[in-house]
C-alpha cells in the first residue's frame, strides 16, 4: 500500500467531510475547523474555535461536522460542540453554517441548552439515510433512573433540518430514544433502514464502579 499526505499538523480530529470539489473539512476536537484540497495546498482555517463561543474564554469541545444532504444547493455544514464556561454550566448546541469562499460563516443555532457532562462529554451528530437530523446526546452525568422526557440528556433525537422535531416522529418530541451515557458513533448497517448507535458508559467519580468503559450497540426502532 501507498499513500499521500495532504493534511499535516492538526490538532486532535475528530472527522472530515469530503465537499464537491474534492477539498476536505476537517473539524478538530478544540472546535477549530480547517479545509485542505486542490484549492487550498496549505491546510487553512475555516472556523476559529472562538467563533463558537458565546461567552469569552469558554472551552469548546467540537463532537461532529456534517453536510446537508443537498449541499450542493445550499452549502450547509452542521457543528454538533460543547461550550463549557469558566465556573458556568456546560451546554451542547447544534449551530448551521454556509460555506462561503473556504470559510465558514452565517451561524444559526438550530438546537441550544442540551445538557452536557461536565467532563469529557460527547455527542453524534448524522444526517440520516431518510433526509432528517439525527443528533445524540451524553447523559450530563446524570444516572439511567434519572432521565427525564423533558430534559433532552442521554437521547436520540430525530429532527428536521432547521431543527425542528420531525413530524413523522413516534411521538410530538424531537426525542426518539432514550437511556444513553456517552454516544460516540452512530450509523445505519449496510442495507438496512435501521439507526445504530455504540455508546459508552463512564465509571462515575463518586461511584464504586471498577475503573473501565462499557461499550453498548443500540438498534433504534421506531423511525
Amino acid at each position: 500500500f501507498d499513500y499521500t499526505s495532504i493534511a499535516t499538523g492538526l490538532h486532535v480530529p475528530i472527522g472530515a467531510r469530503q465537499l464537491p470539489d474534492g477539498s476536505l473539512l476537517i473539524g478538530e476536537r478544540r472546535g477549530t475547523v480547517k479545509i485542505t484540497g486542490a484549492d487550498y495546498p496549505e491546510v487553512r482555517v475555516a472556523l476559529e474555535a472562538d467563533e463558537l463561543s458565546d461567552v469569552i474564554g469558554s472551552e469548546i469541545v467540537l463532537h461532529g461536522v456534517v453536510l446537508h444532504p443537498e449541499f450542493r444547493r445550499n452549502a450547509f455544514v452542521y457543528l454538533m460542540y460543547t461550550e463549557s464556561p469558566a465556573g458556568g454550566e456546560p451546554v451542547t448546541r447544534v449551530a448551521r453554517f454556509r460555506r462561503v469562499a473556504g470559510r465558514l460563516g452565517e451561524r444559526a443555532i438550530l438546537l441550544d441548552q442540551l445538557p452536557a457532562r461536565a467532563v469529557d462529554p460527547g455527542g453524534v451528530i448524522v444526517f440520516g439515510t431518510d433526509g432528517k437530523l439525527y443528533v445524540a446526546t451524553d447523559d450530563s452525568g446524570m444516572s439511567a433512573g434519572d432521565w427525564n422526557p423533558d430534559v433532552l440528556a442521554g437521547t436520540v433525537l430525530r429532527v428536521n433540518d432547521d431543527g425542528s422535531a420531525a413530524p413523522d416522529n413516534p411521538t410530538p418530541s424531537p426525542a426518539i430514544f432514550a437511556g444513553l451515557h456517552r454516544p460516540v458513533a452512530f450509523g445505519w448497517w449496510m442495507g438496512s433502514d435501521r439507526p445504530w448507535l455504540v455508546d459508552e458508559a463512564l465509571p462515575r467519580p463518586s461511584s464504586d464502579q471498577p475503573p473501565g468503559h462499557a461499550i453498548t450497540v443500540h438498534a433504534i426502532a421506531g423511525v
